[in-house]
């Protein structure tokens, strides 16, 4: 899926997602599976301590919010 239509469809959710197509520097994601999503951030983040083998990232999928710091 796009990685545009991932921030369309689950606006306002941490995603955890599985990379499948970056740009030319490999640095924006163009495209990936999202493998899970939630508004919940502690829930996404224990998936991600699962150890998967896979090239994932977790996105927040709305608006900057000024008092909210993530950091992964």
């Amino acid at each position: 899926m796009r990685f545009e239509e991932i921030r369309q469809r689950f606006k306002d959710e941490f995603v955890l997602i599985e990379v499948t197509k970056t740009d030319d520097d490999n640095v924006e994601i163009l495209e990936g599976n999202v493998l899970a999503h939630s508004k919940n951030r502690d829930e996404i983040m224990e998936l991600l301590g699962r150890g998967l083998a896979r090239d994932v990232t977790v996105e927040w999928c709305g608006e900057p919010d000024d008092s909210r710091v993530v950091a992964i």
